[in-house]
């Protein structure tokens, strides 16, 4: 069944790309051409934007490099669990969001590790966790040295998250109730709804 999943997948990725480059346009338009959004909020919307690209390249090099028959099992389902891009059209979330550090080095650094995050997270999706978890152990150390709250929360996040699927699950609800307080700190409701609800699960 092979040929049939490859064939679903890249159906479902250029969908959801495609629906990232009309959104990333759209963004672009509203601030430079219709003048009916902020440079603040433009600049949410991007960076909202890029942390979605660095999951979808990370989730189509899991899948361009798997040598696993649970990577092409879970193929369809990782696709189906890409962070959903509504969430980067929604201003007043964006908006609640504590904003992005100012000093360039350390908005560079928090940026960094997003994608770093995001594309790693897809790939623990796709069933990868024999050498992430000491990875993302690496990546929250990082994201502490930033001293941001919303990076913290997400590498926390990612961590719980690989933990819960390598089987470690009173390491992965230590991760993530530590990831949801990271999390409530930069105002990201979603991203504590969704830590708290695997925490339950």
């Amino acid at each position: 069944y092979g040929a049939d999943t490859a064939a679903r997948v890249a159906g479902a990725v250029d969908e959801y790309g495609g629906r990232w480059r009309a959104m990333r346009d759209e963004a672009c338009r509203a601030t430079r051409v219709a003048g009916t959004q902020s440079e603040s909020l433009l600049d949410r919307r991007m960076r909202c934007l890029d942390l979605r690209l660095a999951e979808l390249r990370g989730a189509v090099g899991t899948f361009a490099a798997a040598d696993q028959l649970d990577v092409v099992d879970g193929a369809v389902r990782t696709v189906a669990r890409l962070t959903p891009l509504a969430g980067c059209a929604d201003a007043d979330a964006l908006l609640a969001l504590v904003p992005p550090p100012v000093a360039p080095a350390q908005r560079a650094a928090v940026d960094q590790l997003g994608g770093e995050i995001a594309a790693i997270l897809a790939e623990v999706r796709a069933r990868r966790t024999v050498d992430r978890v000491r990875e993302l152990d690496g990546l929250l150390t990082r994201a502490r040295a930033t001293g941001w709250p919303a990076v913290r929360g997400d590498a926390g996040y990612a961590l719980g998250y690989a933990r819960y699927v390598a089987g470690d699950d009173v390491g992965a609800v230590a991760a993530l109730r530590t990831a949801a307080v990271e999390l409530a700190q930069a105002h990201d409701d979603a991203g504590v709804a969704r830590t708290l609800q695997l925490v339950a699960y």
